[in-house]
């Protein structure tokens, strides 16, 4: 007889209200860095993780296909990432704006954006 291991359960994620994500959303559009809004939206749209979205490169943004190439992500694995058409308009503007940056989103100094480990320290987003 073999003794086999149960099956880990699976929870889904638990889902903000409405309320709270539209409140969310409009406190980081106040605070006026149109990066920032274009990562917390694309990072919403995708559920794209954090370092996923850090090392997203320009040539990997498909803007006609509605898709960003995710090259070794978790478990070293490649996928494409699906955003929606109306984020495609927002996303072809931000890489117009920046037409000299080899990342999607860089800081100031040319360098990707880095993850802070202080969710308070907006610093590391710039």
């Amino acid at each position: 007889m073999e003794l086999r291991r149960p099956r880990r359960s699976r929870r889904l994620p638990k889902l903000l209200p409405d309320a709270s994500l539209k409140a969310f959303y409009e406190t980081v559009d106040k605070a006026g860095n149109l990066q920032h809004q274009i990562m917390l939206r694309l990072l919403f749209y995708t559920a794209v993780r954090v370092s996923e979205l850090t090392d997203m490169a320009v040539d990997d943004v498909d803007i006609e296909a509605r898709k960003i190439f995710i090259e070794h992500g978790k478990g070293d694995k490649d996928r494409y990432i699906l955003f929606p058409d109306s984020f495609a308009l927002i996303l072809q503007s931000h890489l117009a704006a920046h037409p000299d940056n080899r990342y999607l989103f860089e800081s100031r100094h040319r360098k990707t954006v880095q993850r802070s480990q202080n969710p308070a320290d907006s610093e590391a987003l710039c």
